[in-house]
């Protein structure tokens, strides 16, 4: 590890949301000979990458031989690669896709608390202790200081602290929303926890405001996340709220002036439970950005929808963060390469993953992340196992695993089937017969014909997961080309479905006034069975497929609607919608 021959200096930006942290740390990073910046979503590092080619940040050394403050940057994202110049002396990157290798002079890694996230955090842990670079700048919470500095001492590493406070004050609104829609104003972003739960408050304040909602949300494609964003940021779009999810903590510059939370609880993956309170700060803290309303800084508010959860939300915003207990240590292939030399030849990848945690060693200050390795490692050792280890880790390494409950691990599986044949292979040719090029197909030829917008949440989501299948492929296009090697035909494919996804957003949008619920709860039912997609299954050698008849639907909203769905509104709304 060619970092720890270096004497590094470490530098912590902390503080809240809207504290300038991050722009200072990217001031020095302007000044560098060469640098990186490291970010958790491929919106931040594109984001960041504009900033520099158009000369917005200011460096922290001033050039006077220089008439602009433009620093040509490269992009690099798993699934994008943008070279400005070879000779480029910056590169904004995802986190997961930054060189170890390259010495840089300095480096900005953002967002270093998620270096405890469960599935992520590796990333983080690894561009903090093993960078090779000079000047190392991490960006985040406080919470993430002591720990940092305990890592710290086994490396040698100088570390510097510098605190910020927020730029524009940050308040907990008076009142709630009383428990009526028709109290949200222009300026305001609702956030609510659930993809369903989005649309269905788009068409309540819709119909009992009439202003108009643009969204945001996880799976949407970044692309068009960012266009709602500039929708909802231009006075003249027609476009007055947003609502999103928690989605909207990060990585989007959006004029709120005051944040409700339409519940303050979100499903873990196995209960209901109240939000983090650092999520809840993160949240709140996306009111009021500075510099984005006007010279004048605007104040930020934050509310709920529930008077009942105003004491709760003003209580969280009091509470200091918890400080970070362990950074996330995951395997990566140098670790999977040293251990095989000591097995039998033609052990599997779940044996390699169960021995590692069996006799991997780490220090107080970190975690062993193996579990999705061990649950992964089964499908791939199930229906690849012809492929070496080395090619397994790098699918199970991909951003949708093999093997995930999720029609992009499903693709996933196809894809890896797929490189074991050895043939090159289109994106069309893995994705025909799952339903989701057909659907991209009927809604372009409804768009060509001139129909008006249409669509509902089920064939949003099909587009949805298509547009990530297609990022899946140009993923592996760029690291098993030979295989993956369309990647054009992948990214004019993905521009269409973008397109697609944003006409189905309108018909959402321009039916408001037709989709309000029926009280009756019978006709509720009878209307959902009308729409009820029927779906057979079919088997592609071992691996089970779906084939959709009708209109598509992902094999992963199957269950939701089948036990969801068909509950009269009423029934839904404690758990869904408030």
């Amino acid at each position: 590890m060619e970092a720890r021959g270096l004497k590094r200096k470490i530098i912590m930006h902390v503080g809240p949301t809207n504290s300038g942290k991050t722009y200072n740390a990217l001031r020095a990073l302007a000044s560098a000979e060469s640098g990186y910046y490291a970010g958790p979503l491929r919106l931040l590092a594109q984001e960041i990458w504009e900033r520099f080619n158009r000369g917005t940040i200011e460096p922290l050394i001033p050039n006077p031989t220089k008439s602009s403050n433009v620093v040509p940057c490269n992009l690099i994202t798993g699934e994008d690669r943008r070279e400005v110049s070879p000779d480029a002396r910056l590169q904004s990157c995802t986190i997961e896709m930054l060189t170890l290798l390259q010495r840089f002079h300095v480096g900005v890694v953002d967002e270093i608390q998620m270096m405890a996230d469960r599935d992520r955090g590796g990333s983080w842990t690894f561009a903090l202790i093993a960078s090779n670079v000079r000047e190392l700048h991490l960006c985040g919470e406080e919470t993430a200081v002591p720990l940092v500095r305990s890592m710290l001492k086994e490396t040698g590493d100088d570390l510097t602290v510098k605190y910020y406070k927020r730029l524009t004050p940050m308040h907990v609104d008076t009142e709630s929303l009383n428990g009526n829609w028709a109290n949200v104003r222009k300026g305001d972003c609702v956030v609510t926890f659930s993809r369903d739960g989005i649309f269905a408050l788009k068409r309540q304040i819709e119909a009992v405001t009439g202003l108009r909602c643009a969204v945001a949300y996880g799976r949407l494609p970044p692309e068009i996340r960012s266009e709602q964003a500039a929708l909802f940021n231009d006075p003249d779009s027609g476009y007055d709220v947003m609502v999103a999810s928690d989605a909207v903590g990060m990585g989007l510059n959006l004029k709120i002036k005051r944040i409700v939370f339409a519940m303050l609880h979100k499903f873990n993956g196995a209960e209901r439970a109240p939000l983090p309170i650092s999520q809840v700060k993160q949240i709140a803290g996306r009111a009021g950005r500075y510099g984005l309303h006007g010279d004048t800084p605007s104040p930020g508010l934050a509310t709920t929808f529930y008077p009942a959860d105003l004491p709760w939300l003003k209580h969280a915003i009091d509470q200091p963060n918890k400080p970070l207990q362990r950074a996330i240590r995951s395997f990566v292939l140098d670790d999977i390469r040293k251990f095989i030399y000591l097995l039998p030849e033609g052990v599997s990848l779940r044996e390699i993953s169960d021995l590692l945690l069996a006799c991997a060693r780490v220090g107080k200050e970190y975690t062993l992340a193996g579990g999705s390795l061990n649950d992964a490692s089964i499908v791939l050792d199930q229906y690849i196992r012809e492929l070496s280890v080395e090619e397994r880790f790098l699918f199970w390494l991909s951003p949708h695993a093999c093997g995930k409950s999720t029609p992009e691990g499903a693709v996933s599986v196809l894809f890896a089937q797929a490189h074991v044949r050895g043939d090159p292979i289109t994106p069309t040719q893995c994705l025909a017969g799952t339903g989701m090029l057909e659907t991209h197909a009927s809604i372009k030829a409804k768009m060509l014909s001139g129909d008006p917008p249409r669509a509902s949440g089920y064939i949003l989501n099909l587009l949805e997961s298509l547009h990530k299948c297609l990022e899946l492929y140009i993923w592996y296009a760029y690291r098993l080309p030979s295989t993956f090697a369309y990647a054009r035909e992948a990214v004019a494919l993905q521009k269409e479905v973008q397109s697609s996804i944003e006409w189905g957003l309108q018909g959402i949008a321009e039916r408001r006034a037709l989709n309000r619920v029926p009280h009756d709860a019978k006709a509720w039912q009878q209307k959902r069975q009308d729409e009820k997609i029927e779906f057979t299954n079919r088997s592609i050698g071992s691996q089970t497929v779906t084939d959709f008849s009708s209109t598509p639907q992902p094999p992963s909203l199957v269950k939701m609607f089948n036990k969801d769905l068909m509950r009269p509104p009423r029934a839904r709304r404690a758990s869904r919608v408030p």
